[in-house]
């Protein structure tokens, strides 16, 4: 809250979400956040304390970062997902780096294995589902590339940075000091 009032960003269907400012952190925090689902796996369930900064969105990140134990939960998460197309996917850890190498059908995209392999992940902000597709959550050199790496790392804190913003209409007004 600012001033008592509620400060929005919009998703999609340009329904609001609340999120507020934060003065002493000098961050946006999102109000209200529910769980984090990969598919049907839960990454952070509702009553999960999101820590002292809870989750903000941060235009100067341009990954996204999950406390470590809910970063073990999506990275086990994915294995999983891809372990059912083992033609399709392998899993090829690097140093910082969890990436996958996934080998497209003739009949497919790229953009479409991917989708196809992994799930989206959805996060409840206050009631309403926003879904991240896997082909925003990953990252990918191009369309003839069949290497993939997570854009999410682990940190400390929850943050939804710059690969989470794409393909959303998000405004900081600083003046103001809200989304």
């Amino acid at each position: 809250m600012i001033g008592r009032r509620k400060d929005y960003f919009h998703h999609g269907d340009n329904k609001p979400v609340i999120t507020s400012y934060s003065t002493d952190r000098n961050l946006y925090s999102l109000s209200n956040v529910g769980e984090f689902k990969l598919g049907k796996d839960v990454i952070k369930s509702k009553d999960e304390y999101a820590g002292y900064y809870g989750v903000f969105i941060d235009s100067g990140s341009t990954f996204s970062y999950l406390p470590s134990t809910n970063y073990k939960w999506l990275t086990r998460s994915l294995e999983n997902s891809c372990s059912k197309f083992p033609t399709q996917c392998l899993i090829a850890k690097g140093n910082n780096n969890y990436c996958f190498k996934v080998n497209k059908r003739e009949s497919s995209s790229m953009i479409e294995m991917i989708n196809e392999i992994f799930p989206s992940l959805d996060i409840e902000i206050n009631g309403e589902v926003v879904t991240w597709l896997p082909t925003r959550y990953f990252t990918v050199a191009n369309e003839l590339s069949s290497n993939l790496c997570l854009g999410i790392y682990s940190l400390d804190r929850f943050i939804l940075g710059a690969n989470w913003m794409v393909d959303r209409n998000i405004v900081f007004n600083l003046q103001q000091k809200r989304v």
